[in-house]
């Protein structure tokens, strides 16, 4: 495998336990493990080597804890300590950039239940409640911003889709 084929993922900081497992620093957060991964490559003396993976898990979004085939004990996993860790970049899921609700002011609101449309004008974050204040043929109508609510955000052309209750819009 060649470095222009991978992402760096990391760097092995320290071992952890009795039990082979390893730390990774990762150096991007919005990196997130796969569950589907079988491999990753570890530079060593300058060469990318696959190691098959155990098992992972992220309690921390920049230390993902790690276990290799072959490497169940402290001892063999001391030597891979320091190793930079990269991941073949077909195997990087791209992570949406989260959207926050604020952020949807000037947004066209489409009802998908109705087909009416109006333009978001205000965020109004009630707690327990928040509401997109929309300006609808002339009057300002309050409509809950609920997650579970939301179809789509096309961000390209500043739509929100939603698909509300009857009556609301």
């Amino acid at each position: 495998m060649t470095r222009d084929k991978c992402l760096l993922l990391g760097t092995i900081s320290k071992t952890h336990g009795v039990r082979g497992e390893l730390i990774i620093r990762i150096t991007d957060p919005s990196f997130e493990p796969d569950e589907n991964w079988e491999s990753l490559f570890l530079q060593i003396d300058g060469i990318l080597v696959p190691f098959f993976i155990s098992s992972l898990h992220a309690p921390k979004a920049d230390e993902w804890f790690i276990c290799f085939d072959d490497y169940d004990n402290k001892d063999s996993a001391q030597n891979l300590v320091g190793s930079p860790v990269w991941i073949q970049k077909d195997f990087m899921a791209k992570v949406e950039e989260e959207i926050y609700m604020d952020e949807l002011t000037g947004y066209a609101l489409i009802n998908l239940s109705t087909g009416r449309q109006g333009l978001i004008a205000d965020f109004m974050d009630i707690p327990g409640n928040p509401v997109f204040e929309v300006s609808l043929e002339g009057k300002k109508v309050l409509v809950p911003a609920q997650d579970d609510l939301i179809e789509e955000i096309d961000q390209e052309n500043q739509k929100l889709i939603m698909r509300l209750p009857e009556g609301i819009m």
